[in-house]
């Protein structure tokens, strides 16, 4: 199926000189996909550009953007490829862990086909077995337990400890 659009579709493309990008500035999807109403149905705008500009999407392929801007419509940027493959290259993207480690071959873990930094790895075991051995979580654990009290209620709370501090050393000597 050939698709024909309208100027008013043309309109909304942006040529990036920079990235060569065209960059859809009309409608975007919670993903951040281009969109453009056909026959009163959604279809997003780099499908509708490869259509239009190269030809049919073969079935069973969905299209990888090879510069990975989402908004972009050049079909120079668009190939066709299996959802696999699409979701490989995607991940190949990805150089930091959402914690902001970086992925290297030393720092990289894959448990169950899933990508984790080393560092979350071990952090999220220690947390999860109980063992806390994290300067970062222990720090965490004394500022909630400082935020628990007041000013006067930790004061009270050293009294009452110097008080029982007392009692047993005095019961020792």
């Amino acid at each position: 199926m050939t698709v024909e659009l309208t100027d008013r579709f043309w309109s909304k493309i942006s040529k990036d000189p920079g990235t060569d990008c065209w960059n859809w500035t009309g409608a975007l999807n919670s993903r951040g996909y281009g969109q453009w109403g056909v026959n009163k149905v959604s279809k997003s705008t780099h499908r509708l550009a490869y259509e239009a500009l190269v030809g049919p999407i073969p079935d069973g392929l969905t299209i990888d953007h090879l510069c990975r801007n989402k908004r972009c419509c050049n079909p120079a940027h668009l190939e066709p490829v299996t959802q696999a493959v699409n979701n490989e290259r995607a991940k190949a993207v990805i150089l930091r862990c959402p914690a902001g480690h970086a992925y290297t071959r030393a720092n990289t873990v894959l448990k169950r086909g899933r990508r984790s930094c080393r560092e979350c790895f071990n952090s999220n075991r220690r947390r999860d077995t109980g063992r806390t051995c994290s300067t970062k979580y222990a720090a965490k654990r004394r500022a909630s337990v400082a935020y628990l009290f007041t000013p006067e209620a930790e004061a009270e709370a050293r009294a009452l400890l110097f008080e029982i501090r007392g009692s047993l050393v005095g019961a020792t000597s």
